[in-house]
């Protein structure tokens, strides 16, 4: 069982809500979901039908004269989807997947990568600078956040 645990932190009464939330686990090559649980749990889908990229790790090219451009997603495979309406400022949710198929591994942790939070608002604003400096990393709607993986389990000694 893993658990995820997702954060708006933001202050509370202040801060802006996270809107329109979509949480996608990717699974592991090997591996299928055997229970899920968490508000707005939709089940699992391919990737590829979400209509959503993977978060990148770093961005993408050097700064060179050239304009570097977003690489293709890796969009191959199955994720766990939440959808969920709101995140209020300071409020934290807990989501969870159960796997059956995988021991749990190095490997079982790196199919998990580009496993994302994205939500529609507030989404990044660049104004006037937009034009002159583009983040590849963000998408172009809305904003995501790459969910970070746990550690790798030890060896046994």
């Amino acid at each position: 069982m893993y658990t995820l645990t997702v954060a708006n932190v933001g202050r509370a009464k202040i801060g802006p809500a996270a809107e329109a939330v979509t949480i996608f686990i990717r699974i592991p090559t090997g591996a299928s979901v055997v229970n899920a649980t968490g508000a707005g749990y939709k089940g699992v889908r391919p990737l590829a039908q979400l209509g959503l990229s993977p978060a990148l790790a770093l961005a993408p090219g050097a700064f060179t004269a050239e304009i570097p451009q977003r690489p293709q997603p890796d969009l191959s495979g199955d994720a766990a989807v939440w959808e969920v309406p709101r995140i209020a400022a300071a409020e934290k949710r807990e989501y969870t997947v159960t796997l059956a198929g995988a021991t749990p591994s190095a490997a079982v942790l790196q199919g998990f990568g580009g496993s994302t939070v994205h939500w529609a608002k507030p989404g990044t604003r660049m104004g006037a600078s937009q034009l002159a400096y583009r983040d590849l990393r963000i998408p172009d709607k809305g904003d995501h956040l790459r969910i970070a993986l746990p550690p790798p389990p030890k060896a046994p000694q």
